[in-house]
């Protein structure tokens, strides 16, 4: 499993990963050290990572939450085609439901639509509610070979 954006790792390291192995990547140096030097152990590791301008390694699960919502379509766009081209089988991402995607300069937020244009993704293969907040936010599973 590839989890980038990862984070300060705070939440998923209350997570139980009985996984063969987690990859925790993020595109600041200095969490990805801290990370590494903190939770680091066996089937776990963090590796620094630019999915917008890298191709990520070969897992069986990219999950990335709360990361693509904050790119403009075009870059969004690049990181989903890095995904795609590594090779890797699954997506978990976040998705809103009936929302309309709007442009957004790099940092900020929208309510991304992965199913509309100009995703044009398939109904995900299953979704999470992701929020008691928002009934309209989920995460989505796709298999990357299925994506426009």
């Amino acid at each position: 499993m590839l989890d980038a954006p990862c984070g300060d790792f705070y939440w998923m390291s209350h997570v139980s990963l009985e996984i063969d192995q987690y990859i925790g990547a993020d595109i600041v140096p200095a969490i990805i050290k801290d990370n590494q030097r903190r939770f680091a152990q066996g089937n776990r590791r963090f590796i620094v990572l630019d999915v917008i301008d890298e191709v990520p390694p070969t897992v069986d699960l990219i999950f990335c939450r709360d990361c693509l919502f904050h790119f403009p379509t075009k870059l969004a766009l690049t990181a989903l085609r890095n995904f795609r081209a590594s090779g890797s089988r699954y997506l978990l991402t976040t998705s809103f439901k009936g929302t309309r995607n709007e442009e957004v300069a790099i940092g900020y937020f929208y309510c991304i639509n992965l199913e509309a244009e100009p995703f044009n993704f398939a109904p995900p293969i299953l979704r999470i509610h992701d929020s008691p907040d928002d009934p309209a936010r989920f995460l989505g599973l796709w298999d990357l070979s299925s994506l426009p």
